[in-house]
């Protein structure tokens, strides 16, 4: 898949054309609501699916699309939190 400027990358090669090492991958499940996570090696991939909702805030002015519900360890790290509000406004 291409995203932006960015050329795709063959499986099983490391962006160059050689021949890379296989990859662990972790699949880390929900990470909150509407958040799903995955280590690919020493990266973190998360998925929101941006057509859902899960009501307004306290003050009305946005919609939840997904949370963390505030600061959460990654699985498998040595204490790197991660934090995700997506929201959009009310009425929109």
């Amino acid at each position: 898949m291409s995203i932006g400027n960015q050329l795709p990358v063959l499986p099983g090669t490391n962006g160059n054309g050689n021949k890379s090492k296989p990859t662990t991958t972790i699949d880390l499940g929900s990470m909150g609501t509407n958040i799903t996570g995955k280590m690919v090696g020493s990266k973190l991939f998360l998925e929101i699916d941006v057509s859902k909702s899960f009501g307004a805030s306290t003050s009305g002015k946005s919609i939840t699309v997904a949370t963390t519900s505030g600061n959460r360890e990654i699985p498998g790290t040595s204490g790197i939190m991660l934090g995700i509000n997506a929201y959009k406004k009310a009425g929109k």
